[in-house]
């Protein structure tokens, strides 16, 4: 402006000399071009206006429409003179201002400036640069923009321009609340823009996503120029057209620090619930449905065990009871996924098929001991014994710490041979009878010795039992001369047999003695009086008394005095595992003597378990206190104990805490191999969360932790 105010001087300078020649008409000193800015306010310039003529000229001054200059499309906006003169006087030059208002930018446009219809000059129009853009955006290329929950967020925008400009952007994404700032952007520098948090921007549906990875979306950004406020007015958005541009928008929810740990352990997460499940379906199902079959097995042993008869030995009744109990709680200590469950729980399998083994031959001895006991015509006392002695052969091979195939194998055999003694009562080999026929022969030469003795107790025993005096004919001496039914014979001959070994120790006594062991001797012939193998046995049993010189008497003081102890084995036993509990004497003698076997001793436990015998087995399952009682009984009725304390006994038994080393290692096995193994699929997680919608991505994170040949390695382990 100010080189324009110079040429107009220099021209006013030359006006007289030139107006001498000819007049010239109202012109302007050149064509004045309006700069439009962005704000769309109102802009102005001066124009002089000179007047060469040698008269003053009036000013009449019009305009002619705005038009493109490439178009020459009309543009609705106005141009004026503020406050014209009405004259030029001649000579002068005088300047004009010139406003123009609500101008939209465009390509460029002019108007002619008129004075009383004759064109002066021409006034141009021209738009200042808007080129306000994000920083980071490109043509068709969105930007990047981060908002955070609770935080909101931060872009930054570069104003190339010479010029401030005021703005409004307003930031919006589908379904949320559009956030509009206005601000103002220094000329050619950036700006940094904090953008604000609006909850509407976070919905709680893309919460679950937002564990995973960052939800991402589609936002728009609108840049439009303002008219800044004047006079405490609103700011209002100016004509000039506002910038759109396109952003990509992601939302974490988590902050900053947090986002990639919750990312990676949501994946993790999902990895590990595919790996898990694939223990679950590989391991966890078929040990579950392994271990409840074995289960299901033990509990119908439950009976069989529960009603083992008595006269099987205690110690081999309540071992079955805890080879059971152990069974089960062996099932119970390791974890169904792991992959040596299946391993164990075939041990197991073994163990049960050698228990329920045990408890067969068990019950085929029960059945031998019905048939061996029982006073049935068929009745042969020596192959009776020798079906007794190989059941407690096959008792024997069942009691211990453990009962291998081996033991089971041998209880068989001896069990095989207790039925075949059994069999053989029924129908006596030739070797049995030549057996039988010698002992015919031994036992009449000790009878005819007696006899010539003038045995006072064979005398005795011949007048109480009159159908021995003649059981054993001569010809008995032969094989061939026995009858087919020999039980009659060999019933005689153990009988007379007994009477016969007690004769020389009867016989040998005082009368004194006599007199004290007549009650013995008069028991021992009513045994005999009878043919079962229990009397028999009780008569071997009195036989043994007269040897040892103790008396029942003796037996029954000594217990109703309380000289005898409760004795533990061991004394402080543990749960779950077998106890022996026992009765001593304090006569060590009369302890092992024949005469305590007169006394039935009876034991019974606070648990609701009883026992008979002078020991018995017992297993405790819980630690708590036990309360044990033991009765004595003899045939004239039970025996009173004093004090009575001395008959019962309190014992706790000890927990032992089972050691959970292997559970623990096991879980620290697995646990870090499945560990390492997730952490290397990880990558390939992520991928799949980058390539898929979340839910697609999920189930494809899922399969890859379900199918993973590291985790398959795991479990084949």
């Amino acid at each position: 402006m100010r080189h324009l105010r110079v040429a107009a001087v220099l021209f006013l300078s030359a006006v007289p000399a030139f107006a001498a020649d000819a007049p010239v008409p109202l012109k302007a000193v050149n064509e004045l071009t309006l700069l439009v800015k962005a704000d769309g306010a109102p802009v102005s310039d001066t124009l002089w206006l000179v007047n060469g003529t040698k008269t003053a000229l009036p000013v009449t001054l019009s305009f002619g429409p705005i038009s493109i200059d490439s178009t020459h499309q009309i543009v609705p906006a106005a141009v004026h003179v503020v406050k014209p003169p009405t004259t030029i006087p001649t000579g002068n030059a005088l300047p004009i201002t010139i406003t123009a208002d609500n101008f939209w930018p465009g390509a460029g446009a002019s108007a002619t400036l008129r004075n009383q219809g004759a064109a002066v000059t021409t006034i141009h129009f021209a738009a200042l640069p808007f080129g306000v853009t994000p920083e980071g955006w490109k043509e068709a290329t969105p930007f990047p923009l981060k908002l955070r929950r609770g935080e909101g967020g931060r872009f930054t925008l570069l104003n190339p321009d010479s010029v401030a400009h005021d703005i409004r952007y307003s930031l919006s994404t589908p379904g949320a609340t559009p956030i509009v700032r206005d601000l103002v952007l220094q000329p050619e520098s950036p700006t940094i823009i904090n953008v604000p948090f609006e909850a509407s921007w976070f919905p709680d549906e893309k919460w679950w996503e937002s564990l995973i990875r960052e939800p991402s979306g589609d936002a728009t950004l609108a840049v439009s120029a303002i008219v800044p406020p004047a006079n405490g007015t609103t700011p209002t958005v100016s004509p000039w057209p506002a910038r759109v541009f396109a952003a990509r928008l992601t939302r974490p929810y988590w902050p900053e620090s947090r986002q990639p740990l919750i990312s990676y352990l949501m994946l993790f997460i999902l990895l590990a619930a595919g790996g898990v499940c694939s223990l679950v379906l590989t391991n966890w199902v078929p040990n579950q449905l392994t271990k409840a079959q074995l289960k299901e097995r033990l509990d119908r042993l439950v009976g069989a065990v529960r009603n083992l008869p008595t006269s099987v030995e205690s110690a081999v009744r309540v071992g079955m009871r805890v080879e059971r109990l152990r069974i089960r709680s062996q099932l119970a200590s390791r974890w169904t996924v792991g992959a040596d469950y299946a391993v164990m729980a075939k041990a197991c399998e073994g163990d049960i098929v050698r228990l329920e083994a045990a408890m067969a031959l068990l019950h085929d001895l029960q059945n031998i001991h019905r048939d061996v006991w029982a006073n049935s015509p068929g009745f042969v006392p020596t192959l009776m014994e020798a079906a007794l002695q190989a059941g407690k052969d096959a008792e024997k091979k069942l009691h211990g710490p453990t009962v291998s195939d081996a033991d089971l194998a041998a209880a068989r055999d001896s069990i095989l041979l207790a039925n075949a003694a059994l069999a053989a009562a029924r129908t006596p080999s030739e070797e049995f009878r030549r057996g039988l026929s010698n002992r015919v022969k031994e036992v009449r030469t000790t009878i005819n010795a007696l006899t010539k003795k003038k045995s006072a107790f064979l005398a005795q025993a011949l007048a109480r039992l009159p159908q021995l005096k003649n059981a054993l004919l001569p010809a008995y001496e032969q094989p061939d001369q026995l009858p087919p039914d020999v039980g009659a014979i060999d019933t005689a001959v153990v009988k007379l047999k007994i009477i016969g070994d007690v004769a020389e120790v009867y016989d040998a006594l005082s009368p004194a003695e006599a007199a004290k062991m007549a009650h013995v001797v008069n028991r021992l012939l009513g045994d005999l009086a009878s043919s079962s193998l229990s009397q028999i046995h009780r008569a071997q049993n009195r036989q043994r008394e007269l040897s040892e010189d103790k008396t029942i008497d003796e037996i029954r003081d000594a217990i109703e005095k309380g000289n005898f102890t409760i004795t533990v084995n061991p004394p402080k036993p543990i749960t779950g595992e077998t106890a022996l509990h026992r009765v001593e004497l304090t006569d060590k003698q009369l302890h092992s003597s024949a005469v305590r076997n007169e006394i039935t001793c009876t034991w019974s436990f606070s648990d609701g378990w009883r026992e008979g015998g002078w020991q018995v087995a017992h297993y405790y399952e819980a630690k708590k206190p036990y309360e044990i009682k033991v009765s004595f009984t003899m045939d004239t009725g039970p025996l009173t104990v004093t004090p009575p304390e001395k008959a019962a006994t309190t014992l706790t038994p000890l927990k032992v805490k089972r050691s959970a080393g292997f559970t623990y290692a096991q879980f620290i096995r697995l646990a870090l191999a499945l560990l390492i193994a997730i952490v290397g699929l990880l990558s390939g997680a992520a991928d799949q969360i980058a390539k898929l919608d979340l839910v697609p991505a999920m189930i494809a994170i899922f399969m890859i932790g379900f199918s993973a040949d590291q985790i398959k390695n795991i479990i084949a382990k």
